[in-house]
């Protein structure tokens, strides 16, 4: 099996974007069990930034997999059937999740900094 470079590139990068946030989730519940010292808000906010920068490089990978690009909005309207399609409908909503996480207010207070 030989499959295209981007796909291997959309498989790695994204699931690189996802285990980095869930790495970072973990880190935070980590930390407010007491079990480890909790890390300076930037560790979170850097980490999440570079999280949605990979899971966007991804994204851009995914439409180098289509045979013409520019009609990559077709393509999603196939979300049913294909697998790609439903990649490119999912991972901008886990993007702006880990947006939300990386800039979250919220966040910051609940980790204990201001």
């Amino acid at each position: 099996m030989k499959p295209a470079f981007s796909v291997v590139f959309l498989t790695t990068l994204s699931g690189t974007a996802q285990g980095l946030l869930i790495a970072l989730v973990g880190v935070e519940v980590c930390a407010r069990l007491g079990l480890i010292i909790a890390p300076a808000q930037t560790f979170f906010t850097v980490g999440a930034a570079l999280s949605v920068v990979l899971g966007g490089l991804g994204l851009i990978a995914s439409f180098f997999h289509l045979g013409h690009p520019e009609r990559a909005w077709r393509a999603i309207a196939m979300w049913r059937t294909s697998w790609l399609s439903r990649e490119c409908l999912c991972l901008p909503a886990f993007l702006a999740c880990g947006a939300l996480y990386g800039i979250s207010p919220i966040g910051s207070a609940r980790r204990g900094r201001s």
